[in-house]
């Protein structure tokens, strides 16, 4: 689906007072290298968001509206390759009868090893040279990292890989309206996804001095999606809010599409 095509979304919800849970980001390292960003910006032509949930946590699919929340996330990775000389499709899921569901890992915490070796069992498809794939884990417990489970961290991009989870406790744990939480759990896989194509300095050249270097593959732009702290408490419920109330459609800023659209592999 193109940008061009989107519909407009129209929202209409109460002032926000509510606190969101701490909610970050990790990229992993030292895992195996599957994912190439010269060729994915050279000759890839469509992307496709594969995605599993464990039960328990499954992921928000369409709003009482009967819009698929999808979509925004096919808008705004479409919106990244819009004035690239080659476009990109993005194929979303449209609701969870298109998405697979796994057997309750019975677990609180999920390692690095654990969130791959899910994807080795359960991923379809890793795509071609000009179909992608990216593998998206829906899972109903938290990152754990050096033994110790995480539970600030919301979502994570195994480095290296097309693979990506959400950790759905940060997701509905959260005190906001419903429709705030769709959205909220959708910034997260669109951070993610940025991540998985090297946004920002994560493989991906800058264009401009955007990267928020203190916190590594980030942007300072307060607006972006990349910003590191538009994944963290109060300020992701706010930036949902924001982007709602305008009707703004791309969460991405200038200076990560500009990265995109500049990009000469």
């Amino acid at each position: 689906m193109r940008l061009s095509s989107y519909p407009q979304w129209k929202f209409q919800f109460a002032i926000i007072t509510a606190f969101l849970f701490l909610a970050s980001c990790k990229k992993e390292e030292d895992v195996k290298n599957e994912f190439s960003i010269d060729i994915f910006y050279k000759q890839m032509e469509s992307l496709t968001l594969e995605v599993a949930y464990e039960t328990g946590a499954e992921p928000y699919d369409y709003t009482i509206n009967g819009e698929n929340v999808w979509l925004f996330a096919e808008l705004n990775i479409e919106s990244l390759f819009a004035q690239r000389p080659l476009q990109i499709d993005v194929l979303v899921p449209a609701g969870l009868a298109q998405m697979t569901l796994i057997p309750d890992q019975i677990k609180n915490g999920f390692t690095s090893n654990d969130i791959l070796n899910l994807s080795d069992q359960y991923r379809q498809d890793e795509g071609n040279e000009v179909s992608g794939n990216i593998f998206i884990l829906f899972l109903d417990g938290y990152f754990k990292q050096d033994d110790t489970v995480r539970q600030t961290i919301a979502g994570v991009h195994l480095s290296g890989t097309t693979v990506v989870a959400v950790f759905k406790p940060l997701v509905t744990s959260s005190h906001v309206t419903k429709i705030i939480r769709e959205f909220v759990e959708q910034s997260i896989v669109i951070h993610e996804i940025g991540h998985a194509i090297g946004l920002v300095k994560n493989g991906l050249p800058l264009t401009s001095s955007h990267q928020d270097i203190d916190n590594g593959a980030h942007c300072i732009n307060t607006d972006c999606v990349m910003y590191w702290q538009n994944e963290r408490t109060t300020n992701v419920t706010s930036f949902v809010q924001s982007y709602l109330g305008e009707s703004k459609q791309v969460i991405f800023g200038p200076e990560c599409i500009a990265d995109v659209t500049d990009y000469e592999p």
